[in-house]
Protein backbone atom coordinates (compact mmCIF):
# COMPACT_ATOMS: atom_id res chain seq x y z
CA UNK A 1 0.00 0.00 0.00
CA UNK A 2 1.47 3.61 -1.36
CA UNK A 3 1.93 5.99 1.50
CA UNK A 4 -0.24 9.33 1.53
CA UNK A 5 1.44 12.74 -0.71
CA UNK A 6 1.80 15.79 1.26
CA UNK A 7 -1.59 16.69 -1.28
CA UNK A 8 -3.55 14.32 1.21
CA UNK A 9 -3.85 11.73 -1.70
CA UNK A 10 -3.53 8.33 0.09
CA UNK A 11 -4.04 4.78 -2.25
CA UNK A 12 -6.54 1.71 -0.76
CA UNK A 13 -5.86 -0.73 -3.48
CA UNK A 14 -4.35 -1.18 -7.01
CA UNK A 15 -7.69 -1.16 -8.45
CA UNK A 16 -9.81 1.61 -6.43
CA UNK A 17 -8.67 5.37 -5.60
CA UNK A 18 -10.16 7.55 -2.62
CA UNK A 19 -10.25 11.06 -2.20
CA UNK A 20 -9.50 11.38 1.25
CA UNK A 21 -9.40 15.07 2.54
CA UNK A 22 -6.78 16.18 5.63
CA UNK A 23 -8.55 16.90 9.07
CA UNK A 24 -7.12 20.17 9.04
CA UNK A 25 -9.65 21.02 5.90
CA UNK A 26 -12.85 18.59 7.21
CA UNK A 27 -13.99 21.64 9.79
CA UNK A 28 -13.88 19.31 12.92
CA UNK A 29 -14.06 21.41 15.94
CA UNK A 30 -12.37 19.48 19.40
CA UNK A 31 -15.40 17.99 21.80
CA UNK A 32 -18.12 20.12 19.36
CA UNK A 33 -18.37 17.09 16.50
CA UNK A 34 -18.35 18.60 12.89
CA UNK A 35 -19.26 21.86 11.95
CA UNK A 36 -21.79 22.50 9.87
CA UNK A 37 -21.91 25.16 6.76
CA UNK A 38 -24.64 28.09 7.72
CA UNK A 39 -27.28 28.22 5.95
CA UNK A 40 -27.32 31.18 3.02
CA UNK A 41 -29.67 33.96 3.90
CA UNK A 42 -33.76 33.61 2.21
CA UNK A 43 -33.38 37.68 1.72
CA UNK A 44 -29.85 37.16 -0.37
CA UNK A 45 -30.76 33.90 -2.34
CA UNK A 46 -33.77 36.66 -2.92
CA UNK A 47 -31.84 39.25 -3.81
CA UNK A 48 -29.30 37.41 -5.86
CA UNK A 49 -32.21 36.01 -7.74
CA UNK A 50 -33.22 39.53 -8.37
CA UNK A 51 -30.73 41.53 -9.42
CA UNK A 52 -27.53 39.01 -10.22
CA UNK A 53 -24.49 37.99 -8.89
CA UNK A 54 -22.62 40.57 -10.53
CA UNK A 55 -22.52 44.08 -8.98
CA UNK A 56 -21.02 45.87 -11.32
CA UNK A 57 -23.79 45.58 -13.64
CA UNK A 58 -25.72 47.44 -11.62
CA UNK A 59 -24.08 50.35 -10.98
CA UNK A 60 -23.99 53.52 -13.62
CA UNK A 61 -21.22 55.04 -13.79
CA UNK A 62 -22.79 58.79 -14.45
CA UNK A 63 -24.24 58.54 -10.94
CA UNK A 64 -22.53 61.13 -8.59
CA UNK A 65 -21.00 59.25 -5.78
CA UNK A 66 -22.16 61.96 -3.25
CA UNK A 67 -25.84 63.36 -3.55
CA UNK A 68 -25.73 67.29 -1.51
CA UNK A 69 -28.28 67.80 0.73
CA UNK A 70 -30.55 70.10 -0.85
CA UNK A 71 -30.97 67.72 -3.70
CA UNK A 72 -31.60 64.88 -0.91
CA UNK A 73 -34.12 67.25 0.75
CA UNK A 74 -36.09 67.81 -2.63
CA UNK A 75 -35.96 64.46 -3.22
CA UNK A 76 -37.42 63.24 0.31
CA UNK A 77 -40.45 65.56 -0.22
CA UNK A 78 -40.99 64.62 -4.04
CA UNK A 79 -41.14 61.08 -2.42
CA UNK A 80 -43.05 61.99 0.54
CA UNK A 81 -45.75 64.24 -1.20
CA UNK A 82 -46.75 61.36 -4.05
CA UNK A 83 -50.44 59.86 -3.27
CA UNK A 84 -49.79 56.24 -5.91
CA UNK A 85 -48.10 54.29 -3.14
CA UNK A 86 -49.97 55.90 0.30
CA UNK A 87 -53.32 54.90 1.55
CA UNK A 88 -55.30 57.95 3.65
CA UNK A 89 -57.23 55.83 5.96
CA UNK A 90 -59.05 58.90 6.54
CA UNK A 91 -60.34 59.11 3.20
CA UNK A 92 -60.92 54.96 2.68
CA UNK A 93 -62.98 54.52 6.17
CA UNK A 94 -65.42 56.61 6.09
CA UNK A 95 -67.54 55.09 8.94
CA UNK A 96 -64.52 55.16 11.62
CA UNK A 97 -64.07 58.89 10.97
CA UNK A 98 -67.13 59.30 11.38
CA UNK A 99 -67.81 57.22 14.84
CA UNK A 100 -64.12 58.73 15.96
CA UNK A 101 -65.85 61.87 15.81
CA UNK A 102 -69.13 61.05 17.67
CA UNK A 103 -66.81 58.59 20.39
CA UNK A 104 -67.17 61.10 23.03
CA UNK A 105 -70.49 62.91 22.04
CA UNK A 106 -74.35 62.67 23.30
CA UNK A 107 -77.02 60.79 21.15
CA UNK A 108 -78.49 64.12 20.34
CA UNK A 109 -75.38 65.15 18.36
CA UNK A 110 -75.66 65.72 14.52
CA UNK A 111 -72.71 63.32 13.98
CA UNK A 112 -74.74 60.48 14.07
CA UNK A 113 -76.53 61.00 11.18
CA UNK A 114 -73.21 60.62 9.65
CA UNK A 115 -72.49 57.11 11.14
CA UNK A 116 -75.51 55.78 10.07
CA UNK A 117 -75.25 57.04 6.67
CA UNK A 118 -71.33 55.80 6.18
CA UNK A 119 -72.60 52.24 7.75
CA UNK A 120 -75.09 52.34 5.20
CA UNK A 121 -73.14 53.37 2.13
CA UNK A 122 -70.07 51.15 3.05
CA UNK A 123 -69.31 47.71 1.79
CA UNK A 124 -67.74 45.78 4.85
CA UNK A 125 -66.34 42.53 5.48
CA UNK A 126 -66.48 39.64 7.74
CA UNK A 127 -65.00 35.61 7.58
CA UNK A 128 -67.31 32.53 6.54
CA UNK A 129 -66.86 29.02 7.45
CA UNK A 130 -64.87 27.40 4.49
CA UNK A 131 -66.96 24.61 2.65
CA UNK A 132 -65.10 21.95 -0.20
CA UNK A 133 -65.95 23.81 -3.03
CA UNK A 134 -64.15 27.35 -2.14
CA UNK A 135 -61.35 27.88 -4.79
CA UNK A 136 -58.61 30.04 -3.18
CA UNK A 137 -56.23 32.17 -5.53
CA UNK A 138 -52.48 31.37 -4.90
CA UNK A 139 -51.42 32.86 -1.61
CA UNK A 140 -54.43 35.00 -0.93
CA UNK A 141 -57.94 35.38 0.93
CA UNK A 142 -60.33 34.31 -0.90
CA UNK A 143 -63.28 36.97 -1.27
CA UNK A 144 -67.22 36.56 -1.97
CA UNK A 145 -69.83 38.88 -2.91
CA UNK A 146 -72.45 38.53 -0.48
CA UNK A 147 -74.06 40.03 -3.33
CA UNK A 148 -73.97 37.45 -6.32
CA UNK A 149 -74.05 34.43 -3.29
CA UNK A 150 -76.46 31.71 -4.24
CA UNK A 151 -74.87 29.47 -1.51
CA UNK A 152 -76.12 29.40 1.71
CA UNK A 153 -72.84 30.60 4.24
CA UNK A 154 -72.22 30.53 7.40
CA UNK A 155 -69.89 32.98 9.36
CA UNK A 156 -67.32 32.82 12.45
CA UNK A 157 -69.30 34.45 15.64
CA UNK A 158 -67.47 36.26 18.41
CA UNK A 159 -68.60 35.70 22.04
CA UNK A 160 -68.25 38.38 24.34
CA UNK A 161 -67.36 37.86 27.95
CA UNK A 162 -70.81 38.28 29.14
CA UNK A 163 -71.74 35.42 27.25
CA UNK A 164 -73.18 37.43 24.48
CA UNK A 165 -72.68 35.87 20.75
CA UNK A 166 -72.64 38.68 17.93
CA UNK A 167 -71.60 38.90 14.09
CA UNK A 168 -68.04 40.49 14.03
CA UNK A 169 -68.33 43.00 10.90
CA UNK A 170 -65.36 45.04 9.66
CA UNK A 171 -65.10 48.12 7.76
CA UNK A 172 -61.67 47.83 6.62
CA UNK A 173 -59.55 44.97 5.43
CA UNK A 174 -56.91 45.67 7.63
CA UNK A 175 -59.37 46.18 10.54
CA UNK A 176 -60.26 42.37 9.78
CA UNK A 177 -56.27 41.20 10.15
CA UNK A 178 -55.62 42.79 13.17
CA UNK A 179 -58.54 40.59 14.46
CA UNK A 180 -57.12 37.98 12.86
CA UNK A 181 -53.68 38.64 14.99
CA UNK A 182 -55.48 39.11 18.17
CA UNK A 183 -56.75 35.75 17.57
CA UNK A 184 -53.42 34.50 16.73
CA UNK A 185 -54.91 32.81 13.72
CA UNK A 186 -54.13 32.95 9.61
CA UNK A 187 -50.50 33.62 9.86
CA UNK A 188 -49.65 34.81 6.68
CA UNK A 189 -52.54 37.84 6.22
CA UNK A 190 -51.02 39.67 9.30
CA UNK A 191 -47.40 38.59 9.63
CA UNK A 192 -44.72 39.76 7.17
CA UNK A 193 -44.02 36.37 5.44
CA UNK A 194 -41.89 36.64 2.37
CA UNK A 195 -43.81 36.38 -0.89
CA UNK A 196 -40.77 35.44 -2.98
CA UNK A 197 -37.70 32.90 -2.83
CA UNK A 198 -37.79 29.52 -1.48
CA UNK A 199 -40.16 29.98 1.11
CA UNK A 200 -42.98 30.73 -1.19
CA UNK A 201 -44.35 27.95 -1.58
CA UNK A 202 -44.38 27.00 2.19
CA UNK A 203 -45.96 30.58 2.01
CA UNK A 204 -48.71 28.95 0.02
CA UNK A 205 -49.80 26.34 1.72
CA UNK A 206 -50.50 28.06 5.01
CA UNK A 207 -54.18 28.44 5.51
CA UNK A 208 -56.32 31.68 4.34
CA UNK A 209 -59.78 32.57 5.20
CA UNK A 210 -62.62 32.94 3.60
CA UNK A 211 -63.94 36.74 3.36
CA UNK A 212 -67.31 37.80 2.67
CA UNK A 213 -67.67 41.60 1.06
CA UNK A 214 -70.80 43.12 1.05
CA UNK A 215 -73.43 46.31 2.19
CA UNK A 216 -74.67 45.97 6.24
CA UNK A 217 -77.76 44.75 4.81
CA UNK A 218 -76.49 41.20 3.57
CA UNK A 219 -74.21 41.12 6.29
CA UNK A 220 -77.74 41.55 8.73
CA UNK A 221 -79.51 38.99 6.55
CA UNK A 222 -76.37 36.64 7.70
CA UNK A 223 -76.53 37.21 11.08
CA UNK A 224 -80.44 37.04 11.69
CA UNK A 225 -80.56 33.74 8.89
CA UNK A 226 -77.06 31.61 9.54
CA UNK A 227 -78.45 29.84 11.92
CA UNK A 228 -82.46 28.92 12.52
CA UNK A 229 -82.62 28.48 16.09
CA UNK A 230 -81.61 32.17 17.01
CA UNK A 231 -80.66 35.69 15.72
CA UNK A 232 -77.69 37.44 16.30
CA UNK A 233 -76.65 41.59 16.42
CA UNK A 234 -73.65 42.94 14.73
CA UNK A 235 -70.50 44.46 16.37
CA UNK A 236 -69.09 47.05 13.50
CA UNK A 237 -64.74 46.65 14.10
CA UNK A 238 -64.17 44.81 17.08
CA UNK A 239 -60.71 44.85 18.75
CA UNK A 240 -60.64 48.95 17.78
CA UNK A 241 -61.15 52.20 20.17
CA UNK A 242 -64.79 53.19 17.74
CA UNK A 243 -66.66 50.42 17.82
CA UNK A 244 -70.45 50.05 17.59
CA UNK A 245 -72.83 47.41 18.62
CA UNK A 246 -75.87 47.40 15.65
CA UNK A 247 -79.06 45.95 17.21
CA UNK A 248 -82.60 45.01 15.14
CA UNK A 249 -84.18 48.25 14.82
CA UNK A 250 -81.10 49.54 13.55
CA UNK A 251 -80.52 47.12 10.85
CA UNK A 252 -84.16 47.43 10.01
CA UNK A 253 -83.66 51.39 9.38
CA UNK A 254 -80.60 51.03 7.89
CA UNK A 255 -82.19 48.04 5.31
CA UNK A 256 -84.95 50.31 4.55
CA UNK A 257 -83.34 53.42 3.36
CA UNK A 258 -82.29 53.78 -0.25
CA UNK A 259 -79.69 51.88 -1.32
CA UNK A 260 -77.80 54.24 -3.22
CA UNK A 261 -78.89 57.36 -1.26
CA UNK A 262 -76.35 59.27 0.42
CA UNK A 263 -78.30 61.81 1.77
CA UNK A 264 -78.93 61.89 5.63
CA UNK A 265 -82.35 62.07 6.27
CA UNK A 266 -84.23 64.86 8.26
CA UNK A 267 -86.47 62.40 9.90
CA UNK A 268 -85.68 61.32 13.49
CA UNK A 269 -84.52 57.35 14.07
CA UNK A 270 -87.42 54.60 14.63
CA UNK A 271 -85.23 53.61 17.47
CA UNK A 272 -84.09 54.66 21.27
CA UNK A 273 -81.92 57.33 21.52
CA UNK A 274 -79.64 55.02 23.97
CA UNK A 275 -78.63 53.02 20.96
CA UNK A 276 -76.32 55.85 19.82
CA UNK A 277 -73.23 54.78 22.10
CA UNK A 278 -69.20 54.13 20.86
CA UNK A 279 -67.76 51.70 22.35
CA UNK A 280 -63.64 51.21 22.99
CA UNK A 281 -63.19 47.08 22.16
CA UNK A 282 -59.25 47.59 22.22
CA UNK A 283 -58.96 45.40 25.54
CA UNK A 284 -61.82 42.86 24.95
CA UNK A 285 -60.64 39.78 25.14
CA UNK A 286 -61.96 38.15 21.90
CA UNK A 287 -63.07 34.44 21.21
CA UNK A 288 -64.23 33.31 17.65
CA UNK A 289 -66.78 30.67 17.56
CA UNK A 290 -68.21 28.46 14.98
CA UNK A 291 -71.52 27.81 14.23
CA UNK A 292 -71.51 24.46 15.27
CA UNK A 293 -70.24 26.42 18.93
CA UNK A 294 -72.74 28.77 19.00
CA UNK A 295 -75.71 26.32 18.60
CA UNK A 296 -74.53 24.39 21.70
CA UNK A 297 -73.71 27.77 23.68
CA UNK A 298 -77.12 29.08 23.11
CA UNK A 299 -78.33 25.96 25.03
CA UNK A 300 -77.26 27.96 28.12
CA UNK A 301 -78.53 31.63 27.45
CA UNK A 302 -82.39 33.00 27.66
CA UNK A 303 -84.35 31.65 24.80
CA UNK A 304 -85.10 35.15 23.10
CA UNK A 305 -83.05 36.11 20.06
CA UNK A 306 -79.90 37.11 20.67
CA UNK A 307 -80.12 40.35 19.04
CA UNK A 308 -83.00 41.43 21.33
CA UNK A 309 -81.27 40.55 24.07
CA UNK A 310 -78.29 42.23 23.21
CA UNK A 311 -80.99 45.77 22.86
CA UNK A 312 -82.08 45.06 26.34
CA UNK A 313 -78.71 45.18 27.49
CA UNK A 314 -77.87 48.30 25.77
CA UNK A 315 -80.89 50.06 27.04
CA UNK A 316 -80.17 48.82 30.86
CA UNK A 317 -76.49 49.00 31.37
CA UNK A 318 -76.68 52.91 31.97
CA UNK A 319 -79.09 52.72 34.67
CA UNK A 320 -76.69 51.35 37.48
CA UNK A 321 -79.34 50.84 39.98
CA UNK A 322 -81.10 48.29 37.62
CA UNK A 323 -79.70 45.02 39.50
CA UNK A 324 -81.35 42.09 37.61
CA UNK A 325 -84.38 41.75 35.05
CA UNK A 326 -86.75 38.57 34.72
CA UNK A 327 -89.63 37.77 32.48
CA UNK A 328 -92.12 35.50 33.49
CA UNK A 329 -95.82 34.46 32.21
CA UNK A 330 -98.72 35.22 34.97
CA UNK A 331 -102.36 34.62 34.64
CA UNK A 332 -104.02 38.26 33.95
CA UNK A 333 -106.48 39.54 37.18
CA UNK A 334 -110.04 38.40 36.74
CA UNK A 335 -111.63 41.97 36.19
CA UNK A 336 -109.34 41.92 32.88
CA UNK A 337 -110.30 38.73 32.08
CA UNK A 338 -114.17 39.74 32.52
CA UNK A 339 -113.23 41.63 28.63
CA UNK A 340 -112.72 38.36 26.89
CA UNK A 341 -108.71 38.63 27.20
CA UNK A 342 -106.28 35.72 27.56
CA UNK A 343 -106.48 34.36 30.48
CA UNK A 344 -102.30 34.78 30.50
CA UNK A 345 -99.74 37.67 30.08
CA UNK A 346 -95.80 38.21 30.07
CA UNK A 347 -94.56 40.15 33.20
CA UNK A 348 -91.42 41.89 33.24
CA UNK A 349 -90.02 42.10 36.69
CA UNK A 350 -87.03 44.61 37.39
CA UNK A 351 -84.70 44.86 40.29
CA UNK A 352 -84.05 47.91 40.98
CA UNK A 353 -81.74 48.88 44.20
CA UNK A 354 -83.16 51.03 47.44
CA UNK A 355 -82.15 54.16 46.62
CA UNK A 356 -83.86 57.24 48.27
CA UNK A 357 -84.91 59.00 45.22
CA UNK A 358 -86.26 56.91 42.46
CA UNK A 359 -88.23 59.70 40.97
CA UNK A 360 -85.11 61.06 39.16
CA UNK A 361 -84.81 57.73 36.81
CA UNK A 362 -88.31 55.52 37.81
CA UNK A 363 -89.93 57.21 34.43
CA UNK A 364 -87.19 56.89 32.10
CA UNK A 365 -86.74 53.40 32.98
CA UNK A 366 -90.25 52.68 31.96
CA UNK A 367 -89.67 54.53 28.87
CA UNK A 368 -86.86 53.09 27.53
CA UNK A 369 -88.19 49.72 28.35
CA UNK A 370 -91.33 50.47 26.23
CA UNK A 371 -88.98 51.38 23.39
CA UNK A 372 -87.31 47.73 23.68
CA UNK A 373 -88.55 45.81 19.92
CA UNK A 374 -89.02 42.93 21.47
CA UNK A 375 -92.15 43.76 23.50
CA UNK A 376 -94.10 44.07 20.08
CA UNK A 377 -93.20 40.16 19.36
CA UNK A 378 -94.76 38.64 22.81
CA UNK A 379 -98.40 37.41 21.99
CA UNK A 380 -100.10 38.73 25.19
CA UNK A 381 -99.90 41.77 26.99
CA UNK A 382 -96.57 42.87 28.55
CA UNK A 383 -96.66 44.29 32.36
CA UNK A 384 -93.34 45.89 33.81
CA UNK A 385 -93.27 45.86 37.32
CA UNK A 386 -90.64 47.79 39.11
CA UNK A 387 -89.59 45.92 42.28
CA UNK A 388 -86.93 46.39 45.14
CA UNK A 389 -86.50 42.40 45.97
CA UNK A 390 -86.45 39.77 44.01
CA UNK A 391 -89.53 37.92 44.63
CA UNK A 392 -88.88 34.68 46.82
CA UNK A 393 -89.84 31.86 45.86
CA UNK A 394 -88.96 32.48 42.35
CA UNK A 395 -91.14 31.60 40.06
CA UNK A 396 -89.73 28.65 37.63
CA UNK A 397 -90.93 29.87 34.52
CA UNK A 398 -88.89 33.02 34.88
CA UNK A 399 -86.02 33.78 32.67
CA UNK A 400 -83.17 36.05 33.87
CA UNK A 401 -83.14 38.50 30.66
CA UNK A 402 -80.12 40.88 32.80
CA UNK A 403 -77.52 40.83 35.36
CA UNK A 404 -75.99 43.69 36.29
CA UNK A 405 -72.36 41.72 37.30
CA UNK A 406 -71.81 40.28 34.22
CA UNK A 407 -73.84 42.21 31.89
CA UNK A 408 -74.21 46.10 32.95
CA UNK A 409 -70.29 45.93 34.15
CA UNK A 410 -68.86 44.87 31.15
CA UNK A 411 -70.87 47.21 28.79
CA UNK A 412 -70.06 50.54 31.34
CA UNK A 413 -66.03 49.12 31.45
CA UNK A 414 -65.96 49.73 27.27
CA UNK A 415 -68.44 51.95 27.17
CA UNK A 416 -67.40 55.60 25.83
CA UNK A 417 -67.51 58.53 28.00
CA UNK A 418 -70.30 60.71 26.64
CA UNK A 419 -69.53 64.28 27.57
CA UNK A 420 -72.64 66.04 26.33
CA UNK A 421 -72.96 67.58 22.88
CA UNK A 422 -69.69 69.24 23.47
CA UNK A 423 -66.63 68.11 20.85
CA UNK A 424 -62.63 69.24 21.92
CA UNK A 425 -62.85 71.73 19.32
CA UNK A 426 -66.04 73.43 21.13
CA UNK A 427 -64.61 73.07 24.55
CA UNK A 428 -61.71 74.86 23.73
CA UNK A 429 -63.28 77.80 22.40
CA UNK A 430 -61.45 77.43 18.47
CA UNK A 431 -63.99 79.05 16.78
CA UNK A 432 -63.93 82.20 19.21
CA UNK A 433 -62.90 85.10 17.71
CA UNK A 434 -59.08 86.31 18.76
CA UNK A 435 -59.26 89.27 21.28
CA UNK A 436 -56.25 91.51 22.70
CA UNK A 437 -54.73 92.66 26.57
CA UNK A 438 -57.81 94.97 26.55
CA UNK A 439 -60.72 92.85 25.27
CA UNK A 440 -61.47 94.18 21.62
CA UNK A 441 -61.62 91.42 18.84
CA UNK A 442 -58.18 90.98 16.42
CA UNK A 443 -59.14 91.89 13.10
CA UNK A 444 -57.32 89.06 11.57
CA UNK A 445 -57.53 90.62 7.91
CA UNK A 446 -58.16 89.26 4.52
CA UNK A 447 -54.72 87.65 4.24
CA UNK A 448 -55.87 84.90 6.75
CA UNK A 449 -59.52 84.23 5.59
CA UNK A 450 -58.30 84.28 1.77
CA UNK A 451 -55.50 81.21 2.85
Amino acid sequence: MASSSSLGRSFTGPSSQVLCVSKRLMGTAPSKGIREQPQVPDRLKDAVAYFGNNSQSNVIMEDTPYVPQEKRQNLLKEAMSMQQNMKSMTKMDRFRTAMSAVHELGPDDEGWRDVYLFARTTEHCTELVQIPSDKFPRGAKLWIELEFCEERRQPYFLKLPNGMVVLPVFSMEEYQDHYFSRLDIFEPVWFPVPRMGTRYESFCKMPFPVCALGAIQRHAALSTMAIPTSQFGVLVNPGQRSSKFLTYPELIYLATQKKHSFVANEGPEPFDRSLKRAFDTTSMPLERMSPQQVMEHIKSRPSIPQVALLELHLLLFSFQEVTEMYVKTVKRPAWKRLMGGPETMTQLDVIVSDTGNQRAWRGELQSVLQNWSFLKEFQTDVHIELLNKRPQPLDPSAMKLYDTHADGTFYRQHASVQKGALSLRQSLDFDAPLVDKDGKTVDTGPKLQGR
